[in-house]
């Protein structure tokens, strides 16, 4: 099961998603949502990002091209940052 948006707004650490808009297993409006609940109670600890046209496993819906190992570079970039 997906946790619940109150186990997100309970972590004070930093938290990375990245999500495809074409993604059939898990809906973005359910990432959309725990956006706007991180704004809405002015949390900073959230990095979002939507890489539109990729699916579940970022594949670009129109060239079919993967795209998993750059975006899974750009998280651990980021946690470098961290």
């Amino acid at each position: 099961t997906n946790p619940s948006i109150a186990f997100y707004q309970k972590l004070n650490i930093p938290i990375y998603i990245a999500q495809g808009t074409n993604d059939e297993n898990t809906s973005i409006l359910s990432s959309d949502y725990i956006k706007l609940e991180f704004l809405r109670l002015q949390k900073t600890n959230l990095s979002y990002h939507v890489y539109p046209n990729y699916d579940h496993y970022f594949n670009h819906q129109n060239t079919k091209q993967n795209n998993l190992d750059n975006i899974i570079n750009e998280a651990f970039e980021w946690l470098e940052r961290k």
